[in-house]
């Protein structure tokens, strides 16, 4: 549950102790957060809470999913009093996440960009405060000999180099929402090298049965769990993890290779009666109304019913089969739903979906930009984000037509796309005219 993090939020002590006394667990993860009550203490500065939370076994050396510790939280908001609680409490002054960054250097970001992170964590904050609690941590830094010269290094070398560079490329943030198309790029390359090899060796493919009948659960299912049940490991949640780094993280590209793979089999058995979108009518209504919030609950807790439905012990492996098992229902009734739906060629949708390319790729500077401009306005948040919506989707739309899918950039997102030409009519002969050979 969130007991333990409302207390902390509310900053209740008595609260705190009653659930740290009646046996809470200090070190338990937000269920949507994914990270420890100590973490969000540093954030928050409730310096008291910090030290309970200690006291009752908190590990102050805990890492989040970037890898930074509670004190890279605190340094970064300036929040003083409870840097200085972690660090009388061992906390790592040298200590670097995987970024290779230490908590000096998170006290180095500028002003707009931690105002932007407070803002994403729901996080008052004031500059003149932030600087100055920031200061008076460089100060204590200083004062117990591990001021910036030194701080930022362990065991004589530089921050972040004892570490390896894999875990850097994997996980700095280098593509954003464009990860998925560096995932397909890998995908594609792998999938060249796998044909040619195929046909070295002279093979055919899967034998349509193992594609199309019920048997392909045999095989999916279990495939699929393996890079399942390693998602989430630091920020528990429903769904895969993301990567946005120059390397793919391992599990990740293997989830994703097992969905890309099965479409490779599935494109060469040829479905024409559509045998794998069978059976959705019953399908995708039991996959979202029965094991959607159950797989949900399971992972998140998110409607406090996880304790009574199933031993602690059994939580993650049951929400990793329920993800898998919600996935696959949800692939294969989208695919006999619309198999059912759209029987025929209509030109919008084509064009809509030669579109949304474009709107994936350019979304996202349009919609901060917008952000940026509404974000003072006297208005309601859900008339601004239906405003930035609809003004970002249509410039975007219009954008498509007239500068992107009859150019090159169109040729390349899409294939090549043919301009429509209006054919004039034929003048129709005089009244009484004689038709002419031929017409």
């Amino acid at each position: 549950g969130t007991a333990l993090f409302d207390a902390v939020t509310a900053n209740n002590p008595d609260a705190l102790g009653e659930l740290l006394a009646g046996g809470s667990d200090a070190n338990a993860l937000h269920p949507q957060w994914g990270i420890p009550p100590l973490m969000l203490a540093a954030l928050l500065d409730r310096s008291e809470a910090a030290e309970s939370l200690i006291v009752a076994g908190a590990d102050v050396h805990a890492r989040g999913q970037d890898g930074g510790t509670a004190l890279h939280a605190a340094a970064f908001l300036g929040c003083a009093e409870t840097a200085r609680v972690l660090l009388d409490h061992g906390a790592e002054a040298g200590a670097a996440n995987l970024r290779g960054e230490t908590p000096v250097d998170a006290m180095a970001a500028d002003w707009a960009t931690t105002r932007l992170i407070a803002g994403m964590l729901r996080i008052p904050v004031e500059e003149q405060t932030v600087r100055a609690g920031r200061d008076r941590i460089r100060a204590e830094l200083e004062s117990r000999g591990g001021g910036p010269e030194r701080v930022g290094r362990a065991d004589g070398e530089p921050s972040g180099r004892r570490n390896s560079i894999l875990p850097l490329l994997i996980n700095f943030p280098v593509f954003h929402h464009l990860w998925f198309l560096w995932f397909l790029w890998w995908l594609v390359v792998l999938f060249a090298v796998g044909f040619l090899v195929a046909e070295r060796l002279g093979w055919r493919g899967a034998p349509n049965w193992l594609v199309l009948s019920p048997a392909r659960f045999l095989w999916l299912f279990p495939l699929t769990m393996l890079p399942q049940s390693l998602m989430g490991a630091a920020n528990t949640g429903f769904g895969p993890d993301t990567s946005v780094g120059l390397l793919p993280l391992p599990h990740l590209f293997l989830y994703y290779a097992v969905f890309f793979g099965f479409g490779v089999l599935y494109f060469e058995a040829d479905d024409r009666t559509g045998r794998v979108g069978g059976g959705w009518r019953w399908s995708l209504p039991v996959a979202f109304l029965v094991v959607f919030p159950v797989a949900l609950e399971l992972s998140t807790g998110l409607f406090g019913l996880r304790p009574r439905l199933v031993p602690g012990s059994w939580e993650r492996p049951l929400a990793n089969s329920l993800q898998v098992v919600f996935t696959w229902m949800t692939v294969f009734g989208c695919m006999g739903l619309f198999r059912s739906l759209l029987t025929r060629e209509n030109r919008t949708v084509r064009w809509l979906s030669d579109s949304s390319y474009w709107l994936y790729l350019a979304h996202l500077p349009l919609v901060i930009l917008g952000q940026l401009w509404v974000r003072n306005w006297p208005l309601p948040a859900i008339v601004k984000f239906l405003f930035l919506n609809a003004l970002v989707l249509g410039l975007l739309l219009v954008s498509y037509q007239w500068v992107v899918r009859y150019t090159w950039l169109g040729r390349l997102l899409n294939g090549p796309r043919t301009r429509p030409t209006t054919v004039p009519e034929a003048d129709s002969p005089p009244e009484g005219a004689l038709p002419l050979a031929g017409s």
